[in-house]
This record gives structure tokens, sequence and C-alpha cells, in this order.
């Protein structure tokens, strides 16, 4: 797999179960078909909107803990607090983290995610960000 892959869409609404647990996501649908080379799990990201890039990490998959079988890209933006409902917004998915899993309840997952997100703040700290103009 060649990484960057990149994923174009509008954000959905979702369950709003992420900002719960402290980790708000911005939803796209993607068809599971389009990433069938993909493993589905946690991946660190890069959203490029509105000419602006954040830092963040992607979940591609079904969320197996909360019970959804919705197939969904969902993305938690590190600093950011913008609703962008309905806008469009470019995410590059970089280095896969781990496969996608089911955990026992949501505090286990909220450990697992705050791990994830350790990892994939070293990991994006050595990505020099791209310029906007070329990707």
């Amino acid at each position: 797999m060649n990484f960057p892959v990149v994923f174009t869409g509008k954000v959905i609404s979702g369950n709003q179960l992420g900002r719960t647990i402290g980790f708000p996501t911005v939803n796209i649908p993607v068809a599971e078909n389009q990433v069938c080379s993909l493993v589905k799990g946690v991946y660190a990201a890069r959203v490029l909107y509105n000419q602006n890039w954040y830092d963040g990490m992607a979940n591609l998959g079904i969320r197996p803990t909360i019970k959804d079988n919705h197939f969904l890209l969902e993305i938690n933006i590190f600093d950011f607090s913008e609703d962008i409902y309905d806008k469009e917004i470019t995410v590059y998915l970089y280095d896969f983290i781990r496969e996608e899993k089911e955990f026992p309840g949501l505090d286990e997952l909220k450990d697992q995610i705050i791990n994830d997100k350790k990892i994939i703040l070293q990991i994006l700290r050595l990505r020099s960000k791209p310029d906007s103009d070329t990707q």
C-alpha cells in the first residue's frame, strides 16, 4: 500500500459518541468496496480544510465497540473545534497504527485512543506538513 491514501468528502453527522469520551470526530461516508486494499483500523492522518492543514487520527471501519455496522471514515482532528457539517474536507491517511477491534466498554476504548494519539503525535512530528497548493 502506498501512503498517503486520500479521501475527499462532505462531513456528515454521526452518533456524537466521540465527544462524550473526549475525542469528537468528523465523519465521511466511504463505501467499503472503495477501500478493499486498506486494513480496517486506526491511521495517522492529516486533514485539509479551508486551505489549512490539521493533524489527527482516523478510524476506518465499522466501530465494533459501539456495535455500529456502518462502514465509515471518522477523524479526530487535534486542536480543532469548528462545526464543519456538510463541508468538504480531504483526509490523508499516512501510517497504519493498529487494526480495528472490539473493546469491552467505552473506558477501555478511551484508554486505547489516548495511547493511539500519543503514537500518532510522534509520527506526525516527523512528517512535514504538505503544501496545500501541491497536495
